[in-house]
């Protein structure tokens, strides 16, 4: 019953199984609160996996305050964060950065997306479909769309052409 508590099983994966159960369940809430949990209370350190499975439990949910909320605490972590390259504050995921962008997108942050889409294509970073497509869905109902649709359309070609 308690076996998840001894060391062994004290590490983000076990707890991003339980994150991603309660984002099944619709319990967005639930989720956050492990995620403080972690570190506070259990010693674990949230990984890229955490907050983007938090992030999609509260954007399933339409709850814009915990999304927020979340994306506060992930800012936090991250300014302390060593990432690529020894910059500090600079989280690489692909699953986080779909979440971040549909999220923002969806609670009506359009630009604030874009802006993270725009920092996004300025790196090296590899770019997934998911990325690409949550970001077409947000630039296709943003006021500022077209040069980041052109840019979008440009890079996604550029990269189509390197798959095949």
């Amino acid at each position: 019953r308690d076996a998840w508590k001894e060391e062994p099983f004290r590490s983000a994966y076990v707890f991003n199984a339980a994150l991603d159960a309660m984002r099944r369940l619709h319990r967005p809430t639930d989720a956050a609160e492990l995620l403080q949990a972690m570190r506070r209370v259990h010693g674990v350190a949230p990984d890229h996996a955490s907050f983007g499975i938090a992030l999609a439990s509260a954007r399933e949910a339409g709850d814009a305050r915990l999304f927020l909320e979340l994306l506060r605490t992930l800012c936090a972590e991250a300014g302390g964060r060593r990432g690529e390259g020894g910059r500090r504050g600079f989280l690489v995921s692909d699953r986080l950065h779909s979440e971040l962008v549909a999220g923002l997108g969806f609670f009506g942050e359009p630009r604030r997306a874009l802006r993270l889409l725009s920092q996004l294509l300025d790196t090296d970073l590899p770019l997934s479909s998911a990325v690409f497509n949550r970001a077409l869905k947000v630039v296709g109902r943003s006021a500022e769309r077209r040069p980041l649709a052109l840019r979008l359309v440009a890079i996604g070609s550029e990269r189509s052409a390197w798959d095949a």
